[in-house]
């Protein structure tokens, strides 16, 4: 009996020595579906890598815009976002594709009596003719803007719906994740947006989503974990099995339109790796090719 009871005592040693050396991981909390199936990408890589580490959810919903000061801050420990040459610069990147690059496409909103007009666009000359819809301080205001395209910003995404509908621009573009959302508020039954999309164009550009940190320990144990995950398929796994994420994987493998490629201002010095098995593979589409 004495012996159990030792074993015991020092098995319960063991543990809280394992708990007291674990690296405390604060994640944010998941705002869309996007977030939602980063953020069940990043637990599962904490999951597998070598390094113990005691997660927890932030207490309390953080703006994406508020992400990296949050971080700063230390109330995360990380966040995830489409990658700029100012992220990668401050913090510590993960430069591994959370998403396999699938987020860098978009689709093209606009109001339904403008889709004769704007389905002949086929190029970013064309798109300069028009007004595009944004957020504050948003990749695409960056990106659009260097692009020489004309910008009228907002500070959410469902201002920019309603701002379509009420002509204070002509274009939208927004993930591809954001179908199901654009298909709500078209069925909504008391205000149904006027809204459609354009079927014969979308726009893209390379910025994948990253994770952040600014722990270069945390950084490399995510790396890890991630690349376990590719390795063992169980990334397309948890991928395959989201249904906002096969949704826009099936829009996109059925596309046959143009895809206007925009020059995402990346440095040369932050190029995506150009690792086949980090990214998608489409029939009609190769996202690193054209960039």
């Amino acid at each position: 009996m004495k012996r159990v009871i030792v074993h015991l005592l020092c098995l319960f040693t063991t543990l809280i020595g394992g708990f007291a050396n674990a690296q405390q991981v604060i994640l944010p909390q998941a705002y869309d579906d996007k977030s939602s199936l980063a953020l069940s990408v990043i637990q599962s890589a904490l999951q597998v890598s070598e390094q113990r580490s005691q997660v927890s959810i932030a207490d309390h919903q953080i703006a994406e815009q508020g992400l990296a000061d949050a971080l700063k801050s230390h109330e995360i420990s990380l966040f995830w976002a489409s990658t700029t040459n100012e992220l990668e610069t401050e913090f510590f990147p993960v430069r591994v594709p959370l998403l396999k690059g699938i987020d860098s496409y978009q689709i093209l909103l606009c109001r339904a009596e403008s889709i004769p007009e704007l389905n002949l666009i086929r190029h970013a000359g064309q798109l300069r003719q028009y007004k595009m819809g944004v957020l504050n301080a948003s990749n695409n205001a960056n990106v659009f803007q260097r692009n020489g395209l004309n910008t009228v910003a907002t500070s959410k995404w469902q201002n920019l719906v309603y701002m379509l509908d009420g002509q204070r621009f002509d274009i939208m573009a927004t993930s591809v994740f954001d179908i199901a959302k654009i298909q709500a508020l078209q069925n909504q039954v008391k205000y149904p947006i006027n809204a459609s999309t354009l079927q014969g164009t979308l726009i893209s550009y390379l910025a994948p989503t990253y994770i952040f940190t600014n722990n270069a320990q945390l950084a490399e144990q995510i790396k890890q974990g991630l690349e376990l995950l590719i390795e063992s398929k169980q990334l397309d796994a948890i991928l395959n099995a989201d249904d906002s994420y096969r949704q826009a994987l099936a829009l996109l493998d059925e596309f046959n339109g143009e895809v206007i490629q925009l020059q995402s201002q990346l440095q040369a010095n932050v190029q995506p790796l150009a690792r086949p098995e980090l990214w998608v593979h489409l029939a009609n589409q190769s996202l690193l090719a054209k960039n």
